[in-house]
């Protein structure tokens, strides 16, 4: 849910930003480039905008607002000293001023190149078929791809009907009879019995895993442009929800390029509450990921004309991103959003506190017991792990109920949260399983479902997890292994 914007107040702060940068005579500590961006646009008269009147606002205000502010900031980046003038009261702070340079170059994006790409991306996505992609992959792509593990695998084809599913484990190298005996359990949703089969036949479904995780991506991808022609607009909650989806097609040009080279590190420059902050980052990555799905569907589209104007429009107004998304060897640090406002935020923005212990006892009920024994410190550094491959969020009562639950050390005086699980059920099992030492806790499934709840609704199981638990997915097997 967005933050209520209140444009009269950050209006009467950018007015007396410019009263004072105007007074100070553009310090000789400014650099000269900034020093030339103050004067164009403070030259204009930013107080005529009516920030209130948000509806007559069109793409070009959005630049202009989002220049105005991108210009404020490098200024106190430059003179740190203004800092202290302009932010000596609580009539705007800090968070709330980068929320809105955020939100102006959110809102310039969504207006401008996005729409268009969306629309683009829509006429061509139209005539890709499952058969097609069956008929795609040859071996020699598949030999640079890595492994998925049979939990990943579940995941994909349990959402596609029995038709698809059929056609997709077909691939799987493996007898006819194990062949049936998948299909009959993931058409009964029971997924124990599907990874019991995969180890006892040491099924091999490598080139059905890879056909899964991409028909799944094609799919994701339509119900993603239903909602923005729905729309018309920026459907935030179904972008969220698609970005976050770590089913998604992933290989060495695809979305895990565009992730890495549009998104910002969570773990240590992350700002509570910073909600636009997260939403341009989730706008970023999308563009990326349409534009590297557009490679992919290059082979597989009947819509030439379609595809031909996608991919005209691609390299004449995201050339630089294209790049970026199929090449092996890129400078992520070229790609990052805006420099500026990283140094705004490294300056002067603080990070998460955690109480000062109550010196209290701590109940062998309140936390994992561990055979590790996880001190605070320890417990720390994997919150901000977690946080970085979004498991987590970032804030205060989500950081402090996560430590008071995992450390066998720390006690605050206030009552712990149920904290949000943003992954599969699955990995959360992992986490716990391994934390505690493979098991270590007697009561360590119920303590799952007291101490968490996934945020996709989903309920925790208590019991029959060990099999989910010890099977790892990709992602949990290289955040494990980053903590050992």
């Amino acid at each position: 849910m967005r933050k209520t914007i209140d444009y009269d107040k950050y209006n009467d702060f950018v007015n007396r930003a410019i009263s004072i940068i105007e007074a100070s005579n553009f310090s000789d500590d400014v650099d000269d480039k900034v020093r030339s961006l103050c004067s164009d646009y403070i030259s204009d008269d930013f107080a005529t905008y009516k920030l209130g009147t948000e509806e007559f606002l069109t793409y070009e205000d959005y630049c202009y607002l989002f220049q105005t502010a991108l210009v404020l900031v490098s200024y106190i980046v430059s003179v740190p000293e203004l800092y202290k003038k302009l932010f000596r009261d609580d009539s705007l702070t800090p968070s709330e001023f980068l929320n809105m340079v955020y939100y102006y170059e959110t809102k310039s994006v969504c207006i401008g190149s996005y729409i268009k790409l969306v629309d683009l991306f829509t006429n061509a996505y139209k005539g890709i078929s499952l058969e097609k992609l069956v008929k795609s992959i040859d071996e020699e792509e598949l030999a640079d791809l890595e492994d998925i593990s049979e939990v990943d695998f579940y995941d994909s084809i349990n959402k596609f009907g029995i038709r698809n599913t059929t056609l997709i484990i077909d691939q799987v190298q493996a007898s006819r009879e194990t062949k049936n005996n998948l299909k009959n359990a993931v058409i009964d949703d029971d997924e124990d019995t599907f990874f019991k089969i995969c180890r006892q036949n040491d099924v091999d479904f490598k080139r059905a895993g890879w056909i899964a995780k991409v028909w799944y991506s094609f799919n994701a991808m339509g119900s993603l442009l239903k909602a923005l022609q729905k729309n018309n607009t920026f459907p935030e909650e179904e972008f969220s929800n698609f970005i976050g989806d770590k089913n998604l097609y992933s290989d060495d040009f695809s979305s895990e390029m565009a992730y890495n080279a549009l998104s910002i590190a969570t773990s240590d420059d992350a700002i509570y509450c910073m909600d636009f902050y997260e939403l341009h980052r989730i706008v970023c990555i999308a563009e990326g990921y349409m534009i590297a799905m557009y490679k992919k569907m290059k082979s597989l589209s009947t819509s030439v004309a379609a595809m031909k104007e996608l991919g005209d429009y691609i390299m004449s107004e995201y050339n630089y991103l294209y790049d970026v998304v199929t090449i092996d060897n890129f400078d992520t640090c070229r790609y990052r959003v805006c420099r500026p406002l990283d140094m705004f935020r490294d300056m002067f923005l603080t990070q998460l506190q955690l109480p000062l212990k109550s010196g209290k006892k701590k109940d062998k009920r309140e936390y994992y017991e561990a055979n590790r024994n996880q001190d605070q410190q320890s417990c720390i550094e994997i919150y901000k792990v977690l946080v970085n491959n979004d498991l987590l969020a970032y804030d205060e009562d989500t950081f402090y109920s996560f430590i008071y639950r995992m450390s066998f050390d720390y006690k605050g005086d206030k009552e712990p949260i149920q904290i949000a699980w943003k992954g599969k059920a699955c990995e959360l099992y992992q986490l716990i399983w391994w934390f505690s030492g493979d098991g270590g806790d007697t009561r360590l499934w119920s303590k799952n479902a007291k101490f968490f709840y996934l945020s996709n609704g989903e309920p925790i199981k208590t019991n029959g997890v060990k099999n989910q638990a010890i099977a790892l997915t990709k992602r949990m097997e290289a955040i494990i292994k980053s903590l050992k």
